[in-house]
């Protein structure tokens, strides 16, 4: 939005306690959530890059590993998993932000109702890496486009283990199902693990960015329903890769602080 602060900001957590600890230790945020004020001031983002570090290092890392192969693994860097949480956060403020319905001007979120959220983690997650292609060819961003796909693989497996109770968890699985049926995601048998063909993943990325852009643009509950009843789902072959992940890689970090007790 041009003529708005759109202000970036990288940070780290020094602590943590309340609301911020009850579920899981988030990475970065885009904030506020109200499209309004992002018309009229716009948004801001922070990552807390210490944070970001731990959960590549204790939880992405060996979970990548164990499902993806040596040629998926290797493409893993800590700017290309940055870069992508980054463009993530972005990604929360592009695309529509109401639409009408029945003659009314309502937001997306309105329009979607309990859809909303599942759709818009996974518009922002597919339209970051779809945007990595034009960063890259401006310049901005030096990271291999592989890093970026390295980097959002690693967090979708982490999240498709919180299960569909969780936004997160629903909307993964199901960009994970597309770009499987578009054969981007490839399970070797032999191998037991799986593989990227780059030679289709850009363009199943943009054909999922607008499927989901187009949702939120229609504002359409029904497509959104569709699209998660028919791809939020754990194939065998995922799921006993992730039942033997479980018993050596952790679920989340849990920071511990060292905190001095003021004297009386």
């Amino acid at each position: 939005q041009a003529g708005t602060m759109t202000p970036i900001e990288v940070a780290d957590d020094i602590l943590r306690t309340g609301q911020a600890r009850a579920v899981m230790e988030g990475v970065a945020f885009s904030l506020p959530n109200d499209p309004r004020v992002w018309e009229a001031k716009g948004a801001k983002k922070v990552i807390m890059r210490n944070f970001a570090n731990e959960r590549r290092a204790v939880v992405l890392i060996p979970l990548l590993a164990a499902i993806m192969d040596d040629k998926v693994n290797a493409w893993a860097t800590a700017d290309g998993y940055f870069n992508w949480v980054l463009g993530h956060e972005v990604g929360h403020t592009l695309g529509p932000r109401t639409v009408l319905k029945d003659g009314q001007e309502v937001t997306v979120q309105q329009a979607l109702g309990e859809h909303y959220q599942p759709i818009e983690e996974g518009k922002a997650d597919i339209t970051s890496l779809y945007n990595t292609i034009y960063l890259r060819d401006q310049g901005v961003d030096p990271e291999t486009l592989e890093a970026h796909y390295a980097g959002f693989l690693s967090e979708a497996l982490r999240s498709i283990r919180f299960g569909p109770a969780s936004a997160y968890g629903l909307i993964r699985s199901a960009a994970w199902n597309y770009l499987v049926e578009k054969h981007a995601l490839v399970y070797d048998a032999a191998a037991g693990k799986f593989h990227v063909d780059m030679t289709k993943m850009p363009q199943a990325v943009e054909d999922l960015m607008v499927t989901l852009l187009t949702i939120e643009g229609e504002g359409d509950a029904a497509a959104a329903k569709a699209f998660l009843d028919k791809y939020s789902y754990v194939a065998p072959e995922l799921q006993a890769l992730l039942d033997r992940a479980n018993a050596t890689v952790p679920v989340e970090f849990v920071p511990m602080y060292a905190v001095e007790k003021t004297r009386p």
